[in-house]
Protein backbone atom coordinates (compact mmCIF):
# COMPACT_ATOMS: atom_id res chain seq x y z
CA UNK A 1 0.00 0.00 0.00
CA UNK A 2 1.70 3.33 -1.06
CA UNK A 3 0.97 6.32 1.47
CA UNK A 4 1.30 10.08 -0.47
CA UNK A 5 3.59 12.20 1.08
CA UNK A 6 0.82 14.90 1.93
CA UNK A 7 -1.17 12.16 4.33
CA UNK A 8 2.51 10.70 5.77
CA UNK A 9 3.15 14.56 6.67
CA UNK A 10 -0.32 14.78 8.11
CA UNK A 11 -0.24 11.64 9.96
CA UNK A 12 3.31 13.18 11.10
CA UNK A 13 1.88 16.45 12.46
CA UNK A 14 -1.26 14.49 14.16
CA UNK A 15 1.54 12.29 15.94
CA UNK A 16 3.55 15.11 17.07
CA UNK A 17 0.78 17.16 18.43
CA UNK A 18 -0.73 14.58 20.09
CA UNK A 19 2.37 13.30 21.99
CA UNK A 20 2.70 17.08 22.67
CA UNK A 21 -0.37 17.45 24.39
CA UNK A 22 -0.19 14.55 26.48
CA UNK A 23 3.32 16.00 27.38
CA UNK A 24 2.07 19.27 28.93
CA UNK A 25 -0.68 20.35 30.27
CA UNK A 26 -2.36 23.39 28.40
CA UNK A 27 -4.49 26.03 30.25
CA UNK A 28 -7.34 26.85 27.61
CA UNK A 29 -8.99 30.01 28.29
CA UNK A 30 -12.34 29.21 30.11
CA UNK A 31 -14.91 29.40 28.05
CA UNK A 32 -18.76 30.46 29.00
CA UNK A 33 -21.05 27.42 28.35
CA UNK A 34 -23.31 28.85 25.31
CA UNK A 35 -26.65 27.39 27.26
CA UNK A 36 -25.77 29.24 30.50
CA UNK A 37 -28.58 31.62 31.29
CA UNK A 38 -27.75 34.77 33.25
CA UNK A 39 -30.21 36.11 35.77
CA UNK A 40 -29.49 38.71 36.87
CA UNK A 41 -30.51 40.10 40.53
CA UNK A 42 -33.71 42.13 41.02
CA UNK A 43 -33.58 45.75 40.72
CA UNK A 44 -33.16 47.98 43.81
CA UNK A 45 -36.10 49.83 44.68
CA UNK A 46 -35.59 53.13 43.83
CA UNK A 47 -36.03 55.68 47.42
CA UNK A 48 -37.38 52.96 49.65
CA UNK A 49 -38.83 54.48 52.79
CA UNK A 50 -39.19 50.77 54.40
CA UNK A 51 -36.66 48.08 55.03
CA UNK A 52 -35.83 45.09 57.56
CA UNK A 53 -33.38 45.58 60.16
CA UNK A 54 -32.57 41.36 60.21
CA UNK A 55 -33.96 38.86 58.71
CA UNK A 56 -37.24 37.86 60.58
CA UNK A 57 -37.75 41.44 62.07
CA UNK A 58 -40.73 43.63 61.75
CA UNK A 59 -40.60 46.17 59.03
CA UNK A 60 -39.50 49.71 60.64
CA UNK A 61 -39.02 53.07 58.95
CA UNK A 62 -35.66 54.14 58.29
CA UNK A 63 -33.98 55.91 61.24
CA UNK A 64 -33.29 58.86 59.32
CA UNK A 65 -36.92 59.92 59.37
CA UNK A 66 -37.88 62.09 61.79
CA UNK A 67 -41.42 62.27 63.80
CA UNK A 68 -43.35 64.71 61.18
CA UNK A 69 -42.62 62.25 58.97
CA UNK A 70 -43.51 58.91 61.04
CA UNK A 71 -47.09 61.36 61.60
CA UNK A 72 -47.58 61.71 58.13
CA UNK A 73 -47.16 57.85 57.23
CA UNK A 74 -49.54 57.53 60.36
CA UNK A 75 -52.72 59.32 59.17
CA UNK A 76 -52.61 57.74 56.27
CA UNK A 77 -52.14 54.26 57.38
CA UNK A 78 -55.11 55.43 59.57
CA UNK A 79 -57.47 56.36 56.35
CA UNK A 80 -56.11 53.06 54.64
CA UNK A 81 -57.20 51.10 57.87
CA UNK A 82 -60.39 52.27 58.18
CA UNK A 83 -61.12 50.64 54.30
CA UNK A 84 -59.51 47.58 55.52
CA UNK A 85 -61.70 46.70 58.32
CA UNK A 86 -64.58 47.63 56.24
CA UNK A 87 -63.27 44.94 53.71
CA UNK A 88 -63.01 42.19 56.52
CA UNK A 89 -58.73 42.62 56.09
CA UNK A 90 -58.21 42.25 59.35
CA UNK A 91 -55.25 40.54 59.47
CA UNK A 92 -53.49 42.85 57.53
CA UNK A 93 -54.80 45.96 59.41
CA UNK A 94 -53.19 44.39 62.34
CA UNK A 95 -49.98 43.60 61.09
CA UNK A 96 -50.30 47.16 59.35
CA UNK A 97 -50.84 49.03 62.38
CA UNK A 98 -48.33 46.91 64.43
CA UNK A 99 -45.87 48.34 62.37
CA UNK A 100 -46.77 51.75 62.65
CA UNK A 101 -47.16 51.47 66.12
CA UNK A 102 -43.56 50.60 66.42
CA UNK A 103 -42.34 52.92 64.36
CA UNK A 104 -44.16 55.78 66.25
CA UNK A 105 -42.72 54.26 69.44
CA UNK A 106 -38.95 54.47 68.26
CA UNK A 107 -39.64 58.22 67.26
CA UNK A 108 -40.95 58.42 71.02
CA UNK A 109 -44.82 59.65 69.82
CA UNK A 110 -46.42 57.84 72.23
CA UNK A 111 -47.87 60.85 74.71
CA UNK A 112 -49.53 61.81 70.77
CA UNK A 113 -53.43 62.00 70.09
CA UNK A 114 -52.32 59.96 66.74
CA UNK A 115 -50.83 57.24 68.67
CA UNK A 116 -53.53 56.37 71.11
CA UNK A 117 -55.65 56.33 67.64
CA UNK A 118 -53.20 53.84 65.89
CA UNK A 119 -53.36 51.78 69.04
CA UNK A 120 -57.45 51.96 69.40
CA UNK A 121 -57.08 50.83 65.45
CA UNK A 122 -54.99 48.41 66.28
CA UNK A 123 -56.93 46.85 69.39
CA UNK A 124 -59.75 47.13 66.88
CA UNK A 125 -57.91 44.80 64.34
CA UNK A 126 -57.13 42.14 66.84
CA UNK A 127 -60.24 41.75 68.27
CA UNK A 128 -61.75 41.46 65.07
CA UNK A 129 -59.42 38.67 63.80
CA UNK A 130 -59.79 36.86 66.70
CA UNK A 131 -63.54 36.89 66.69
CA UNK A 132 -63.57 35.92 63.04
CA UNK A 133 -61.39 33.19 63.69
CA UNK A 134 -64.03 32.15 66.42
CA UNK A 135 -66.37 32.29 64.22
CA UNK A 136 -64.90 30.21 61.22
CA UNK A 137 -64.17 27.55 63.65
CA UNK A 138 -67.36 27.48 64.96
CA UNK A 139 -68.68 27.17 61.12
CA UNK A 140 -66.31 24.52 60.08
CA UNK A 141 -67.00 22.35 62.96
CA UNK A 142 -70.79 22.68 62.38
CA UNK A 143 -71.46 24.26 65.81
CA UNK A 144 -75.02 25.66 65.64
CA UNK A 145 -77.82 26.77 67.65
CA UNK A 146 -80.98 24.52 66.91
CA UNK A 147 -82.85 25.15 69.93
CA UNK A 148 -83.18 26.68 73.42
CA UNK A 149 -85.25 25.08 76.10
CA UNK A 150 -86.08 27.85 78.50
CA UNK A 151 -86.50 26.93 82.62
CA UNK A 152 -85.94 29.37 85.38
CA UNK A 153 -83.82 26.82 87.25
CA UNK A 154 -82.21 24.88 84.50
CA UNK A 155 -82.13 26.36 81.23
CA UNK A 156 -80.88 23.57 78.40
CA UNK A 157 -79.43 24.37 74.43
CA UNK A 158 -79.52 22.11 71.63
CA UNK A 159 -76.32 22.24 69.81
CA UNK A 160 -75.06 19.90 67.37
CA UNK A 161 -77.79 17.08 68.63
CA UNK A 162 -76.77 17.31 71.83
CA UNK A 163 -78.34 19.01 74.93
CA UNK A 164 -76.06 20.95 76.94
CA UNK A 165 -76.31 22.95 80.23
CA UNK A 166 -74.46 26.43 81.35
CA UNK A 167 -70.83 25.12 81.53
CA UNK A 168 -70.81 22.29 79.44
CA UNK A 169 -68.18 22.92 76.33
CA UNK A 170 -68.49 21.05 73.08
CA UNK A 171 -65.54 21.09 70.41
CA UNK A 172 -63.43 23.37 73.32
CA UNK A 173 -66.70 25.83 72.98
CA UNK A 174 -68.11 26.47 76.28
CA UNK A 175 -71.93 27.39 77.05
CA UNK A 176 -71.26 30.93 78.98
CA UNK A 177 -75.13 31.26 79.34
CA UNK A 178 -77.99 30.33 78.10
CA UNK A 179 -80.94 33.44 77.39
CA UNK A 180 -84.79 32.81 76.60
CA UNK A 181 -83.70 33.46 73.20
CA UNK A 182 -79.76 33.35 72.85
CA UNK A 183 -76.66 31.77 73.82
CA UNK A 184 -73.47 32.90 74.66
CA UNK A 185 -70.58 30.96 73.72
CA UNK A 186 -67.03 31.32 74.63
CA UNK A 187 -63.54 30.00 72.98
CA UNK A 188 -60.24 31.65 73.38
CA UNK A 189 -61.71 34.36 75.39
CA UNK A 190 -64.22 35.45 72.63
CA UNK A 191 -67.37 35.60 73.54
CA UNK A 192 -70.05 35.22 70.45
CA UNK A 193 -73.95 35.53 71.08
CA UNK A 194 -76.09 33.14 68.91
CA UNK A 195 -79.96 34.16 68.74
CA UNK A 196 -82.90 31.97 67.67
Amino acid sequence: MRVSSAVLGGLVLLAAVSQTAASREYDFPSRRDPFDIYVAPPPKPKGPRRKRDKPGKKETLLPTLDPEEILDEAHGIMRNVGGMLEERDYLGARDTTQVALDDMRKAGLEGRDEFDRMLRYHETAVRLHRRARVEEYLENKNIRLQGIVWDDTSPVVLIGNKMLHEGDAIEDVTIESIGRSEVILLKDGVRIRKSM
